[in-house]
């Protein structure tokens, strides 16, 4: 995955906050998901999570490199559409 990926980017490219966005910053052991790896911290601003995981890569020797993703905090799953028998429960 790229470290940009779930960017939300406005006019001019700066980014803009999108309503319950949250950017986890996974660190992966010399970019390799098989390897140890491990969770930096959760931003709601996707530049903070590039500085930490910049600033974290760094004061660990480049051992670690930030993967950053997007989550939506509360996102309707769309879960009936999966399993519609056992989702929500009826009345």
């Amino acid at each position: 995955m790229d470290l940009l990926q779930g960017r939300n980017q406005g006019f001019g490219g700066a980014d803009t906050v999108k309503k319950n966005a949250l950017y986890v910053v996974h660190m992966l052991r010399y970019g390799d998901r098989e390897k140890h790896s491990y969770i930096l911290g959760v931003f709601d601003k996707m530049h903070h999570a590039q500085q930490a995981g910049a600033a974290e890569q760094a004061y660990r020797g480049n051992k670690y490199s930030p993967d950053i993703v997007e989550c939506v905090l509360n996102a309707d799953m769309h879960m009936d559409e999966i399993h519609p028998d056992n989702w929500r429960e009826t009345e």
